[in-house]
């Protein structure tokens, strides 16, 4: 296949996984920085990202879940060394994500992000069947709330490690001194911490 082809075949993939109101979004980042990022990929991702859903499986492939991974990785100016926790740690430690909400997601937040935009993707693609095979929302980042209403699953595990949790900044005026609450919890200073 032709790259434009491919291209092509997999905006709606592409359309789900940048934001839309059945899925979720990336907090501040707009369809022309992830089309950007999309159109950079290899053309083996591309492709593992086009050919969603084979036939009747609406199995996600690890090869389109690891495409993924390294679209929203170069969308937020990673590189190709880089994974999500990688990049979300360093942006954090460096601040140059502004604000909490500018990091990258969780890696767990991220598969559920996926799994909503595969969703959308399955049923997007199969509306001109008379009687599509019925889907388990729960199995794609969907959960029921006490009143029986599906809402977003947001994450599954800790956004945080604990030993962050505990750290607010320490107040260290040039390097850190091995006193501070940073070093006591064994943990790096980061953006927030005075002498940064």
């Amino acid at each position: 296949f032709s790259r434009a082809l491919l291209l092509f075949q997999g905006m709606p993939f592409f359309h789900s996984l940048s934001g839309k109101d059945d899925t979720s979004f990336i907090y501040g980042v707009g369809k022309t920085k992830v089309w950007k990022a999309f159109t950079d990929l290899s053309a083996q991702d591309i492709a593992a990202c086009s050919s969603f859903p084979e036939a009747d499986s609406h199995e996600i492939p690890d090869s389109m879940l690891e495409a993924s991974k390294r679209l929203l990785v170069k969308t937020y100016g990673g590189n190709n060394d880089d994974t999500l926790s990688s990049l979300r740690i360093q942006k954090f430690l460096s601040g140059s994500s502004g604000t909490l909400l500018g990091l990258p997601p969780t890696e767990d937040a991220f598969i559920l992000h996926v799994q909503r935009a595969a969703l959308a993707t399955i049923i997007g693609k199969s509306a001109h069947i008379p009687k599509p095979q019925q889907i388990d929302f729960t199995d794609f980042g969907w959960s029921t709330n006490t009143g029986g209403h599906l809402m977003p699953q947001r994450m599954t595990k800790n956004p945080f490690p604990e030993h962050m949790k505990r750290v607010v900044s320490c107040q260290c005026k040039k390097k850190c001194s091995g006193k501070c609450l940073c070093s006591k919890n064994n943990a790096p200073c980061y953006s927030a911490c005075k002498y940064r």
